[in-house]
């Protein structure tokens, strides 16, 4: 039941929002929210084994925009106001975008089954608003969205050629962070305009981190009413004008006898794959069904000197339930990319799909449906010596291929390679980074050492159609101008063809 306040409250809203539009940069948002799975970028990452700098984009879907931003509310706490402003007449159009948003990022799997432990909180600071809403614990971690908007962001805010918003380089950096509960994760965060008529920017960030099973433990033993979060910015000229960190502090209200356990069901299925050199089979280890999205872990050897990525070429994988039900695969975790010395992780990947079959008793099974996976090895899987005057064509062996190399060149800095291809290959990737053996850098001049050790600007080595018309893969490796060349060879997101769906029972965990 709302007061007569929040009647009035609602009154004015609706009046306010009737012919809101929503902004193409919203809608552009949404479609490219489903990117959801770790990759390395493909064209610039240097060619030193397995030091390459190419950035990791780990984009997870997330952010939607809270009314009560628009509307620079102060503390507002009431669960009637909440549900009031998630269904406010007129606003079905923003409403429908964060609908979408939320279903990616198993947000709706939870809230339409009426539950949410933690509840949204908006609360204005000097100059500068802000909302934490879509508040999730499990057993191992954590997310939720904070929605921000101030008056140093619209200073900075600037506006791209396909409509979108962003912030300049002179623009505060926002920082979250939860004292209680240490989260280790990535975070996606967009600009987007306010629907009413102030047009204001606002930064939204989301976060899915993983967190210490301990560390949720120990919160909850607490019987906790609350979970604290510090919003960080850098950096802050205060009133002397020196620049410093600000911090604002806000409280999220916990119902902590309303927080559901996690299912987690063991599985230890083996899946055998045939005809691949290197992975022979992986292992199903364990799914674990929270209330808002579906997690599968994918074991591979131990001793296994490769990655997986699953999803990345266009063929992602997806879970089904006996009901029919399809839940998308969020994002794809490779664990062990890089060796530590020391360091002990499961070789393998942490899958998470979006949404679950928690709330439905009656689901027994799942079946994951796996197309192929895409093999990166993290050391040379073979080697080859080359002369530039030497006679081509040239075969060269690698795991089970037989490679044609039908030129050699040395221009710009670069060794340059044609590998035949099949007129019935229609890939334009041949799955193989090419690189000067480790010890051969030492032959580098200062210049090229110095571009080398930096990375910037080096082609990647890989093996790829450069034009339509080619008939031919292409591979640049950066190297010195030798009489003789030692190279190596690695497996680079080659695709492993897997083609199996594999059912999982469930029925367990009831």
């Amino acid at each position: 039941m709302l007061n007569q306040d929040e009647r009035q409250l609602k009154k004015n809203i609706q009046q306010s929002l009737d012919e809101i539009p929503l902004p193409d940069s919203l809608i552009q948002f949404a479609k490219e929210v489903p990117l959801c799975y770790q990759q390395p970028e493909e064209d610039m990452v240097v060619t030193k084994p397995r030091q390459r700098i190419g950035r990791r984009r780990y984009t997870i879907a997330a952010a939607c925009m809270v009314l009560a931003l628009s509307l620079g509310f102060t503390v507002q706490k009431s669960p009637a106001l909440a549900a009031m402003v998630k269904g406010i007449p007129g606003f079905s159009i923003v409403s429908d975008w964060l609908d979408t948003l939320r279903g990616h990022d198993g947000v709706e799997n939870a809230q339409s089954h009426g539950y949410s432990p933690f509840e949204p909180v908006v609360k204005q600071f000097d100059g500068v608003t802000v909302s934490i809403s879509d508040v999730y614990l499990t057993s191992d971690r954590l997310s939720y969205k904070v929605f921000i908007k101030s008056d140093r962001l619209k200073q900075h805010v600037f506006k791209r050629q396909d409509g979108s918003l962003d912030l300049n380089r002179e623009a505060p950096v926002y920082s979250v962070n939860i004292p209680e509960i240490a989260d280790g994760g990535s975070s996606a965060s967009v600009v987007i305009e306010s629907s009413d008529d102030a047009k204001e920017p606002i930064l939204v960030i989301s976060r899915i981190g993983e967190v210490n099973p301990e560390d949720v433990n120990m919160f909850l033993n607490q019987n906790p009413k609350e979970l604290q979060f510090e919003i960080g910015i850098r950096p802050y000229v205060d009133e002397d004008g020196k620049q410093t960190t600000d911090t604002l502090k806000m409280s999220v209200p916990f119902h902590h006898t309303d927080w559901l356990e996690d299912r987690i069901i063991p599985i230890h299925q083996t899946v055998k794959v045939a005809g691949d050199p290197d992975l022979r089979e992986m292992t199903l280890e364990h799914i674990k069904i929270t209330p808002t999205n579906t997690y599968l872990d994918i074991k591979i050897a131990d001793e296994a000197d490769y990655y997986l990525l699953f999803g990345h070429s266009g063929a992602a994988p997806f879970v089904t339930d006996d009901k029919g039900k399809k839940y998308q695969l969020h994002t794809d975790t490779p664990q062990n990319m890089v060796d530590v010395p020391g360091g002990k992780r499961m070789n393998g990947n942490k899958l998470m799909f979006t949404g679950s079959p928690y709330f439905d008793e009656s689901v027994n099974s799942l079946t994951l449906h796996l197309d192929q996976v895409l093999l990166t090895e993290k050391s040379p899987g073979g080697s080859f010596t080359l002369s530039l005057d030497e006679t081509y064509p040239k075969k060269v062996r690698f795991k089970d291929q037989e490679l044609t190399i039908t030129g050699a060149s040395y221009k710009n800095d670069y060794l340059r390679l044609k590998i035949k291809k099949e007129s019935n290959d229609h890939n334009k990737r041949l799955g193989i980074l090419f690189a000067m053996y480790p010890e051969a850098k030492g032959s580098l001049n200062p210049e090229l050492q110095e571009r080398f050790d930096k990375g910037v600007g080096i082609d990647s080595g890989e093996a790829r159609v450069r034009s339509e018309q080619d008939d031919y893969y292409e591979v640049r490796v950066f190297a010195p101008k030798l009489e003789t060349y030692e190279i190596v060879m690695y497996r680079e997101a080659a695709p492993v063809r897997i083609n199996q769906d594999i059912t999982i029972p469930i029925r367990s965990l009831r």
